[in-house]
């Protein structure tokens, strides 16, 4: 829709700045809800940049994972091998992978130097939502995630390009899924407020990212035009990680729950 931003002389790409803007956002809400949570403010600058770092990497090898299988490297010639290579280094990521290898170096940081590990993720899953509607954004903007076929109101034609090969109108399911987030973020920020400092309340709110950002990553999935991230079954891979992160977050809040009543008792 617009790849690219001019000032003057210089093309800035919309995506980048898209997930530049989130990743402001991000820091900005971590800083409040680690403040919040007695976190040192090193610790979580020092584990967010380790986080940031580990979500690139986790996002690459997931989409090289799911797509590698499907290339015909056998009736490539050695150039286009090449641009393939190429064209696999310097784009694709996956959410999924970013957060799996995010939130798993927190966890490690958390255990490396003796913090509490669901305040320091749950200082973080609160901004992610919004990070994630910025990066929506920028993936509305670049021509990319786009929806299904569609040319009721609120319809959207993309340039025809190599993100969005057929010129045809498209459900508007990267902003459908922009707001979803901020909204969901929204929710997270009230929730968070409202459990306030005491003990279980990390645990709560990272429990409630995990459910909330799966249903609406399952739900969402339906709205999506592009098969890239390839369909097993029924459902994308992207839904059946859903429900897998689902049915932890529903383990996470029983077990929550049952410690708590087992709190009042004794």
């Amino acid at each position: 829709m617009l790849p690219e931003i001019k000032i003057g002389r210089y093309a800035l790409p919309s995506y980048g700045i898209a997930i530049y803007l989130g990743l402001l956002c991000l820091a900005l809400i971590s800083y409040r809800e680690a403040k919040k949570r007695k976190i040192n403010g090193e610790d979580l600058i020092y584990s967010l940049v380790l986080a940031l770092l580990a979500a690139g990497l986790g996002a690459k090898l997931l989409y090289l994972i799911t797509v590698l299988p499907s290339i015909p490297w056998s009736k490539l010639s050695a150039a286009e091998i090449n641009l393939a290579l190429y064209d696999l280094l310097r784009s694709g990521f996956v959410v999924y992978g970013a957060l799996f290898a995010g939130f798993l170096s927190l966890w490690a940081y958390a255990k490396k130097y003796r913090l509490n590990s669901y305040k320091l993720l749950a200082s973080i899953a609160v901004g992610l939502p919004f990070a994630q509607a910025c990066g929506r954004i920028g993936c509305f903007l670049a021509g990319c995630c786009y929806g299904y076929p569609y040319s009721g109101p609120l319809a959207l034609s993309f340039p025809q390009s190599s993100l969005h090969p057929l010129p045809v109108p498209r459900f508007p399911t990267q902003l459908v899924w922009a707001l979803g987030n901020f909204l969901f973020g929204s929710f997270l920020l009230f929730y968070s407020h409202h459990l306030g400092r005491r003990a279980s309340s990390a645990k709560q709110v990272f429990t409630a990212y995990l459910l909330g950002y799966s249903l609406l990553r399952f739900c969402g999935e339906f709205l999506r035009g592009d098969l890239i991230r390839g369909v097993y079954g029924p459902l994308s891979q992207a839904q059946w990680i859903s429900i897998f992160v689902f049915g932890f977050g529903l383990v996470l809040l029983i077990t929550n729950k049952f410690k708590r009543k087992k709190s009042k008792k004794g």
